[in-house]
């Protein structure tokens, strides 16, 4: 009777063979996705950078013609850098609007905090486009914004500004990234222990040198995190600045899509895309470690 119960107990714990095979298939899987859907598009955009046009046909030989119109011509430079200072600030506003909100957050009860994150969360549950569009409602020359700005007596007439221009593609950014920034930085915040901050203000300290001193640099990996996920979102958009920017919300998105379609010069768009992805990845990198180094270091 016990020989049979120990052979049932083997038999559920099952064999090392087993359990070989179901690592086997897993790692299989994910290796698939990963060659699938990172390694083989990847791998086209390197190829199609190196290659060359010769007239409206792609000519598969090695070449840096691509990567030499962008180096000659300065309007791919000027493009660059204005997505680059776009994503920055979209960030750090997007950083500085949602730490306050993941903090206040953070501090509420149980009850509360969920009921409030879902609040934030819920900017997520409409459609992308649809929020562009509730966008150009808001900011149009007969839209709410100029409605009220009219009704203050701020201005006279609607402010033409506001739209298909780079402001209206800050806001949108900012507004469509800020959910994503509060996710990092609310989990950085909640993590951290209320004994801490309890016993820097026994120990003497303000409410303020317990935030600069122990708040801040335990939540720095968070904001890292989100300030990265903000960078990402507004450095890549393409969508945001062709329906809000109109012709002066030119990034490089618009750029390489019309490489793509437009002016047909699949190289030239392949090569823009290896810099913005080169761009990101140190971009990301620069971040991610400064926020580890500032949580280590504090």
């Amino acid at each position: 009777m016990k020989t049979t119960e120990t052979e049932r107990a083997t038999r559920s714990q099952g064999s090392p063979r087993g359990d070989a095979g179901v690592r086997l298939a897993l790692n299989g899987t994910l290796l698939l996705w990963l060659v699938v859907f990172v390694v083989l598009p990847l791998g086209s955009v390197l190829a199609n950078a190196f290659w060359t046009m010769d007239g409206a046909f792609v000519v598969k030989d090695l070449s840096l013609t691509s990567f030499s119109t962008i180096l000659e011509n300065p309007v791919y430079g000027k493009v660059l850098l204005r997505t680059l200072v776009n994503a920055l600030l979209v960030a750090f506003v997007a950083v500085a609007l949602a730490y306050p909100l993941a903090y206040l957050v953070s501090r509420e009860s149980s009850r509360i905090r969920n009921r409030l994150v879902v609040l934030v969360l819920l900017p997520l549950w409409m459609g992308y486009l649809m929020r562009i569009f509730a966008w150009q409602i808001l900011l149009g020359r007969q839209g709410i914004v100029n409605s009220v700005l009219m009704w203050l007596g701020v201005t006279n007439e609607p402010i033409g500004g506001l739209l298909y221009g780079p402001v209206s593609v800050w806001i949108a950014l900012v507004q469509i990234s800020i959910p994503f920034v509060f996710v990092p930085i609310y989990l950085s915040l909640e993590r951290i222990p209320d004994g801490i901050i309890e016993s820097s203000r026994d120990l003497g300290a303000s409410p303020r040198k317990s935030f600069t001193r122990i708040v801040l640099p335990l939540s720095a990996p968070g904001i890292a995190i989100g300030f990265v996920f903000a960078f990402i979102q507004a450095f890549g958009d393409y969508v945001t600045p062709t329906l809000l920017g109109g012709s002066r919300g030119i990034l490089i998105g618009r750029v390489i899509v019309s490489q793509f379609g437009i002016a047909y010069n699949p190289p030239l768009g392949a090569a823009l895309g290896l810099i913005v992805l080169a761009v990101t990845v140190v971009s990301v990198v620069v971040v991610l470690r400064l926020g580890a180094r500032e949580a280590v270091l504090e």
